[in-house]
């Protein structure tokens, strides 16, 4: 298995994976968008992609792509101590790849960028209702320190 930096060449790879894992959201609950509703997806992406604080990692097995993460470094929210923190937005396997530590090899390459950009705390938003996600996480490391709640108005 090959890990490597995505570039602009990968844009309609990443969309897949994005597209799949908005799929499985939105399978997930109506709430979250269909990527066909993303209509700025494609451009935001590459913008991403020429980003110096942003990195998108490929997984490729053969030459097939089968996963990828998207993490930045960002400004903290006012509402915390660290003026930077590390985000991760994306991250996302084939289902025929899960359970072979492709997941974590792409969160080692990424959490390797972010500390060389000195960054020493990593935010993330879960499904909560997604405990296959939420496992991972915490065995990654990750713990519950917020809890963002919703309420739908009829």
């Amino acid at each position: 298995m090959l890990i490597r930096k995505a570039s602009k060449d990968d844009l309609e790879t990443v969309l897949r994976f994005a597209g799949e894992m908005a799929r499985m959201h939105h399978g997930l609950d109506k709430y979250y968008k269909v990527p066909e509703d993303y209509k700025s997806l494609p451009e935001d992406l590459e913008q991403e992609l020429a980003d110096p604080n942003t990195l998108t990692l490929i997984a490729e097995d053969s030459g097939s792509p089968i996963g990828y993460i998207r993490v930045s470094a960002e400004d903290a929210p006012q509402y915390v101590a660290p003026k930077k923190i590390g985000m991760v937005y994306d991250l996302f396997v084939d289902e025929a790849h899960r359970r072979e530590g492709v997941g974590e090899k792409l969160f080692n390459e990424a959490l390797e960028w972010l500390r060389a950009k000195n960054i020493k705390h990593i935010e993330l938003s879960v499904d909560a209702r997604n405990a296959d996600a939420m496992a991972v996480w915490k065995k990654f490391g990750f713990f519950e320190y917020k809890v963002r709640m919703r309420k739908d108005l009829e």
